[in-house]
């Protein structure tokens, strides 16, 4: 499967947003917490909202105005928006939020493409990696 390493343009956020509601609900149900997916979706829900998709785009726009601080980098596969990488540059790899698709077989996604991804963090400029 091939998938398109690149930087996210405002008009992607909506697509990221659903994709980060989609992989969420999966993801965190917790019979033992009462997290459950009408939880998640009370909860964070709102990433897809109006709100939601605004804040995403000034995300993206803080890493087009200031790539010393942030960045952000986004995976696709078939023009779906399947991963998102995006934080402080000063920041640790492990806090920035990683996000995927596995239910949709996107497993090796993180192990093939986050070695890329982190070149974007060590200060390689912004492009596309196949």
């Amino acid at each position: 499967m091939n998938h398109l390493t690149e930087s996210p343009h405002g008009d992607d956020a909506p697509g990221i947003t659903q994709m980060q509601l989609t992989a969420w609900l999966p993801t965190y149900p917790n019979e033992k917490a009462e997290i459950d997916e009408a939880w998640i979706r009370n909860q964070r829900g709102t990433v897809t909202s109006a709100e939601g998709i605004t804040q995403r785009q000034e995300c993206i726009a803080a890493a087009e105005r200031r790539p010393d601080q942030f960045f952000c980098r986004l995976v696709r596969s078939r023009n779906e928006i399947v991963g998102l990488l995006c934080g402080r540059r000063e920041e640790p790899v492990h806090s920035y939020r990683r996000y995927g698709f596995e239910a949709t077989g996107e497993r090796r996604l993180w192990r093939d493409k986050l070695p890329n991804m982190r070149m974007a963090r060590a200060g390689e400029p912004p492009g596309k990696n196949p």
